[in-house]
């Protein structure tokens, strides 16, 4: 039996909050989806999805010491959920996740760790080129007693987020706080409720910050030349940030040219390499089948990061060992 409830969504469908510049979006509702796996999203205002060149990003001019503040803030909030919005996330998640609830729920009590402080500033000091450069210039010497500046200038960015793990959408929220920038995320259809829940908690957390306002994360159909031919422009973003498969990437790089560059992550097989090493002691090839197990189920395969091939150094009846004791765990 079909029909539509009380506030207009479609019987059985799942209803996904939208958050635009830091705030939930209770607009009309729009069905997507196929029957027995439907959901429903408020519909797409294509002008509100922009931040305007005219004048900087809401966050351009925050000190990176109050957005490392406000992340930890955040990361607590999560940790104790003490809005709820975690526990309405992953209840939703899981409807729509190909991953086991019981990994969706592990994974969920550790997004707070993505907001410890010490991690925040390791990648402020080792990957993003250090706070001074992000919150002012940094004077180099060149040749001649020549000087010049340098300074990291906050992005526009587009995201195009991976659902095979919740972990990536609080990658991308830290990342896109850091540095400064306004942050468009396009929420996958396998995970439709973790970037929106994070984004949920900072705003609870500080409302209206600028931080705050510098983040969107709204679900449109992968492909949709009607959403993608109008935002994935140089006078609105920098830069596509896009994670997935090769039909994801190969999307994505149609509307790569002057002015809008990709960044992709791109599919990636990891493995494991089990040394010669591991055949001295029976103890020895038990901790390798251990780490080799762990290596191998990471999200149960759905992980960038998940060991799909293992190599052994050593001889067929190594291997076979080797075998045996991984099959066993």
């Amino acid at each position: 039996m079909s029909g539509t409830t009380l506030d207009g969504t479609a019987a059985g469908s799942v209803a996904v909050a939208h958050m635009i510049r830091g705030e939930v979006d209770h607009g009309s509702h729009t069905t997507h989806g196929r029957p027995g796996a439907a959901f429903t999203t408020p519909a797409l205002d294509l002008d509100r999805l922009v931040w305007s060149r005219t004048e900087p990003g809401p966050a351009f001019h925050v000190p990176v010491a109050e957005i490392v503040d406000l992340l930890v803030e955040t990361g607590e909030a999560l940790k104790t959920d003490r809005a709820g919005l975690l526990a309405e996330a992953l209840d939703r998640v899981v409807r729509v996740s190909p991953l086991p609830a019981e990994i969706l729920e592990r994974a969920y009590a550790a997004l707070w760790r993505s907001f410890q402080r010490a991690g925040l500033y390791a990648q402020i000091d080792h990957e993003l080129g250090g706070a001074d450069v992000l919150d002012g210039w940094r004077e180099v010497a060149l040749p001649d007693d020549r000087t010049a500046a340098t300074r990291a200038f906050p992005p526009r960015l587009v995201h195009i987020i991976a659902g095979n793990a919740p972990g990536v959408a609080a990658m991308s929220v830290v990342r896109g706080a850091l540095t400064k920038g306004v942050n468009l995320l396009k929420l996958p259809s396998n995970d439709l409720f973790t970037a929106s829940a994070i984004l949920r908690t900072m705003a609870e957390v500080a409302p209206g910050h600028p931080v705050v306002r510098s983040f969107s994360a709204v679900y449109w159909r992968g492909g949709d030349e009607t959403v993608e031919s109008v935002l994935f422009r140089p006078q609105f973003f920098d830069k596509l940030v896009a994670w997935g498969g090769e039909a994801t990437i190969r999307g994505a790089l149609k509307y790569v040219g002057p002015g809008f560059e990709l960044v992709s992550f791109d599919p990636k097989t990891s493995i494991s390499l089990i040394g010669r090493e591991a055949f001295e002691s029976p103890e020895t090839l038990a901790r390798a089948a251990d780490a080799g197990a762990a290596d191998a189920t990471f999200f149960n395969q759905q992980a960038c990061v998940a060991s799909r091939f293992q190599f052994v150094e050593g001889s067929w009846d190594d291997a076979d060992r080797y075998a045996a004791q991984l099959c066993e765990r």
